[in-house]
């Protein structure tokens, strides 16, 4: 006589429960949201990028931060056109009610974020530097074949050394702070 045993059946298309960064992406996935493919989820506090579907296309207007690198995983999503700052959906892992989120970890979530933003501002900064710099060095343009053929002026366009057509992008105290 043999024993035979049996196991339960085993489902492969979910990792185990501990996997938080899968918990985040179908938290992403069940609220719309698609990370950015190129660059893959951003899961260090950072902003990320994501896909929405807006009105039948996809568009690059959702965002979303994920901390794993602390006690009690955190992660926020939201949509640019609501709002940059103010999450429309807040996560937390799935076995949660073992966790409770003590007010030193709700600080250092606060701090992280900060952090980030702060990250972000620094990263805009030197866009925004590097756009003046080239709009600085660009060559003023009167004539140009892509506003011959639209029939429009120039209204104090540039062009780089290679003749590519540099429209300025403003802030609200009209510095440059990118260029198309």
């Amino acid at each position: 006589m043999s024993l035979k045993i049996t196991r339960p059946t085993k489902n492969f298309d979910k990792p185990f429960t501990t996997d938080y960064s899968y918990q985040f992406q179908s938290f992403l996935q069940e609220n719309g949201l698609e990370p950015d493919p190129k660059v893959g989820l951003v899961a260090n506090g950072s902003i990320g990028r994501a896909y929405i579907n807006v009105g039948g296309q996809r568009k690059l207007v959702g965002w979303y931060q994920l901390w794993l690198d602390q006690s009690v995983p955190f992660g926020r999503l939201g949509d640019y056109r609501i709002s940059a700052d103010q999450p429309t959906a807040i996560w937390k892992p799935e076995n949660q009610k073992r966790m409770k989120v003590t007010k030193e970890q709700r600080e250092e979530i606060k701090e992280l974020q900060k952090q980030a933003e702060v990250k972000q501002q620094e990263k805009y900064s030197k866009a925004a530097k590097k756009a003046q710099t080239l709009w600085d060095e660009a060559k003023e343009c009167e004539k140009h074949p892509y506003l011959e053929k639209k029939q429009v002026l120039s209204y104090g366009l540039k062009v780089n050394e290679t003749g590519q057509l540099m429209i300025p992008l403003f802030d609200k105290q009209l510095t440059v702070v990118g260029i198309k």
